[in-house]
């Protein structure tokens, strides 16, 4: 289901999503979503959510890994097909595990600015980039600023949860069957937390280096 949909079903008191329903998410911006990735998802009328880092896009910078950045174009042609969600994803991508309230809302601001300037749309739900909890300054941006909000933890969501930290799995290629199935059902728990924990780690080990 979309994440709408799901937000709505966490905090209405309705209950929680139906047991089978999943979110699809994606991170970054890269050129391959509107040739490759949303094509598949209208096929089988499957709606999923994009988180956007807006500068790659803005100024066609190279993500790290060398993905080439989407256009603003091809977001569009997106959102044309009524079942893509834009999200952000920061501005520069840059990790809020240490941010200060000011950097916090630049990285926020300048994000739906140029959303709402570029799309005509005004994104609802956000991703932590690397899924590196925030500090508690950058963590009262993003309230303040959006309906929900996700980590990882390979976590199921049920109501009750805080919609501002909720979970969600990293799939890759080297998932087969069973571990797909494994982190569809919520399971897999530790392995997400260690993910945390790691991922924390080397964000404070780079800020003093």
């Amino acid at each position: 289901m979309s994440l709408d949909r799901a937000v709505t079903r966490l905090t209405s008191g309705d209950g929680a999503p139906e047991a089978s329903s999943i979110v699809i998410t994606v991170d970054d911006g890269t050129v391959d979503w509107p040739d490759v990735l949303m094509p598949a998802l209208v096929e089988r009328g499957l709606p999923a959510t994009f988180y956007v880092s807006t500068d790659f896009v803005e100024r066609q910078r190279q993500f790290p890994d060398e993905g080439a950045p989407i256009t603003w174009a091809g977001l569009a042609d997106m959102l044309s097909t009524g079942l893509a969600t834009i999200g952000s994803h920061t501005h520069t991508h840059r990790v809020m595990h240490l941010l200060t309230d000011d950097e916090a809302r630049d990285e926020a601001d300048r994000s739906i600015e140029l959303i709402e300037d570029r799309l005509g749309v005004t994104p609802r739900h956000f991703a932590y980039p690397k899924a590196v909890a925030p500090s508690w300054a950058a963590e009262v941006v993003v309230r303040r600023r959006f309906d929900s909000a996700v980590l990882a933890g390979n976590r199921a969501s049920k109501p009750g949860d805080d919609i501002h930290r909720l979970g969600r799995h990293a799939l890759t290629v080297a998932d087969d069957d069973t571990s797909f199935g494994r982190k569809i059902d919520g399971g897999m728990l530790l392995e997400g937390w260690l993910r945390e924990r790691r991922d924390a780690w080397q964000v404070s080990r780079a800020r003093r280096s």
